[in-house]
């Protein structure tokens, strides 16, 4: 979703181009430009963009992380299990399905 407060016309952003860049560099807001009345781009500075790019790489190697432990902790549960005799009638590619599933975040069947 587009942030409302800072928003302006892409004609205005043209005609006072360095003021928005001194006002995107202090504010590290970004700011929505318009073309007849619509949000058409995002403009931002470098350094904000930059944050949010690195943060995303944070984020998606939490997550990577997250799916890891996920998967061992279930391949864990199914060795002890089968050291304890307590097999599964499911065939392998249901297992397969079972493992995809817990590690994308979505309920087996």
């Amino acid at each position: 979703m587009v942030s409302l407060q800072n928003i302006q016309s892409l004609t205005d952003f043209r005609h006072n181009a360095k003021k928005y860049v001194e006002q995107l560099q202090t504010t590290q807001a970004p700011l929505v430009l318009t073309v007849n009345g619509k949000a058409a781009v995002v403009v931002e500075a470098a350094e904000a963009y930059e944050a949010y790019q690195a943060r995303i790489r944070e984020l998606e190697a939490e997550v990577t992380a997250l799916k890891l432990q996920t998967l061992k902790d279930a391949v864990a549960v199914g060795a002890q299990q089968a050291e304890q005799g307590q097999f599964s009638a499911r065939s392998f590619d249901e297992i397969i399905a079972a493992a995809q599933s817990a590690v994308s975040g979505q309920s087996a069947s």
